[in-house]
C-alpha cells in the first residue's frame, strides 16, 4: 500500500456515516448502521488524490488489481473531445465508472461477463478534469489489466451524433 492510502473497515465507514448523519438530520445513528448492511471485516482501500494517475496518450499503463480494489486516473478534456480508452483485461473482470467534471458518475463498464478487451468512447460535455475508475469485484482474485488512451482528437458530427444517441 502506497503512503497516503487510507484503509477503512465497513465498521468503520459505518460509524462514520452514522455520526455524519446524527449531524445532519438530528436522526439517531443506528438507522444508518442498520441500512450499510456489509460485513465489519470487509477492507476498502480507498486511494488519496496523490494516488491518482494521469492518464495520456500513447502511454499504456499496466497494473494489478485485487478483488474490492479501485484505481483511478486523471483526464484533462476540452468540451467537444472525443475519448476512446481501452482496457485489456489479464485475468480479470473490471469495470469502469466516470466522474465528470460536474461531480456526476457515469458507469461505463461493470465487471461481469465481458469480452477480454473493453473499448470505451466519450465525448467531452465540458472542459475540464475527469475521473475514470477501474474497479474489480469485491471476491475477484488478483489479475491485471492494461489501460490506454487510444483515441483522443476533437469529435466528429458522426461521433457527436452517436453519443447523443448513446445518452
Amino acid at each position: 500500500m502506497k503512503n497516503g492510502s487510507i484503509v477503512l473497515t465497513c465498521a468503520g465507514i459505518r460509524r462514520c456515516l452514522c455520526l455524519v448523519l446524527a449531524a445532519c438530520s438530528g436522526s439517531p445513528a443506528a438507522a444508518a448502521s442498520n441500512r450499510a448492511g456489509m460485513s465489519p471485516a470487509t477492507p476498502f482501500i480507498v486511494q488519496s488524490a496523490q494516488d491518482q494517475i494521469e492518464l495520456e496518450p500513447g502511454k499504456p499503463i499496466d497494473r494489478e488489481l485485487s478483488g474490492g480494489q479501485r484505481h483511478s486516473y486523471r483526464i484533462a478534456l476540452s468540451e467537444g473531445q472525443y475519448i476512446g480508452i481501452e482496457i485489456k483485461q489479464q485475468g480479470i473482470e473490471v469495470g469502469a465508472v466516470l466522474k465528470l467534471p460536474s461531480g456526476k458518475s457515469v458507469t461505463l463498464a461493470s465487471p461481469f461477463g465481458h469480452a477480454k478487451e473493453l473499448s470505451i468512447a466519450r465525448v467531452a460535455e465540458s472542459s475540464g478534469t475527469y475521473q475514470l475508475e477501474v474497479y474489480a469485484a469485491r471476491r475477484a482474485a488478483p489479475g491485471r489489466y492494461q489501460i490506454q488512451i487510444a483515441q483522443l482528437h476533437p469529435a466528429t458530427e458522426n461521433e457527436r451524433a452517436l453519443f447523443k444517441a448513446q445518452t
